[in-house]
């Protein structure tokens, strides 16, 4: 299992206009760019884990939207776990 992100430049498809779909292009895979194993839930806290103790990683990520991302999967993680032990 692998998480892939695709987005476009919203700029460049306001100026095309409706008429045109945007060009979506990759912008990070989970797995290898936040260097994960597996994405379960215990992947996730050895990354979150890695994070808090090493800068130098988490600083790699610290401007990136690529946080935004993992910080809402985690949210996600957390849910589903909650409402499966509800």
């Amino acid at each position: 299992m692998d998480h892939e992100t695709y987005i476009f430049n919203i700029e460049t498809a306001n100026v095309l206009g409706p008429d045109h779909r945007p060009s979506y292009f990759k912008y990070y895979t989970a797995r290898k760019d936040l260097e994960m194993e597996s994405l379960f839930p215990a992947d996730y806290d050895k990354l979150a884990r890695r994070m808090a103790s090493d800068d130098t990683f988490y600083s790699k990520y610290f401007r990136s939207d690529i946080l935004i991302c993992f910080y809402f999967s985690l949210l996600l993680i957390h849910l589903k776990m909650f409402l499966d032990t509800g």
